[in-house]
């Protein structure tokens, strides 16, 4: 008798779980489904999910409760509509909600939204600003690095997105020296006489000294600088 009831309940079990699984993703997301069963939903889309569920996710982007799981779920997707989604909610979130958009975009690696990227740098909501000029290093295109030494000259920028600036710029000149890509388009010497600026009047000059050290090398090295430069863009300097 036990034996039997057990099978029952197990069948069950399994009924209840099949029928879960045939269950379509999207038609939770539209549903009045309870908000863990939308988190769920939003995983099984970064995994299977196809150019259908885009627009339901764009739409999730500006949800306070769903918008970082509609990411997580737009950001593996290979269709172009994915990152055009997240590029549209640009314009329409703010705060935090943008900054999470812009971190999609830069683990999209979209190089289409560079431009808009770069128009935020200014942006008056400083977390918004230095998220624009992170992803700027991390997405790594000369046209990135243009804006973001473009921005070292905005007289509306806060000390504090400078620093993050000139961070990103050797992180953008850096990935695409190491991977090939140029990163010889900048000269250097300008760049780091600036940036050397921005952590002198940033705040306690020794700590600012340090960090420039590190990031850009001391005014002593310079020459050194410039051979490795030389040897990475043009070849190592041939002996006579």
């Amino acid at each position: 008798m036990r034996y039997h009831i057990t099978t029952i309940l197990l069948a069950i079990v399994l009924a209840f779980g099949a029928a879960a699984q045939d269950v379509n993703p999207i038609t939770v997301l539209q549903s009045d489904a309870p908000l863990v069963e939308k988190m769920d939903a939003c995983r099984a889309l970064s995994r299977q999910g196809t150019e259908e569920a885009i627009p339901v996710l764009a739409g999730l982007l500006l949800d306070e409760q769903l918008a970082h799981m509609a990411r997580y779920a737009l950001e593996p997707m290979p269709y172009p509509e994915a990152g055009a989604a997240l590029r549209d909610a640009l314009g329409k979130t703010t705060g935090l909600l943008k900054v999470g958009v812009i971190s999609s975009l830069a683990t999209r690696n979209d190089a289409e939204a560079v431009p808009a990227l770069v128009t935020l740098v200014p942006d008056s909501d400083e977390q918004v600003a230095q998220a624009a000029a992170k992803a700027l290093g991390d997405i790594g295109t000369p046209e990135a690095a243009t804006g973001l030494d473009a921005a070292l000259g905005n007289a509306a920028i806060t000390p504090a997105t400078r620093v993050v600036i000139c961070d990103a710029l050797r992180r953008n000149l850096r990935g695409r020296r190491q991977e090939g890509r140029g990163g010889c388009d900048l000269r250097p010497s300008s760049r780091a006489s600036r940036c050397a600026a921005v952590h002198r009047d940033g705040g306690d000059a020794r700590r600012d000294s340090i960090a420039y050290r590190a990031r850009w090398g001391a005014h002593s090295a310079r020459s050194t600088r410039k051979r490795r430069r030389r040897s990475v863009c043009h070849g190592p300097a041939r002996r006579a």
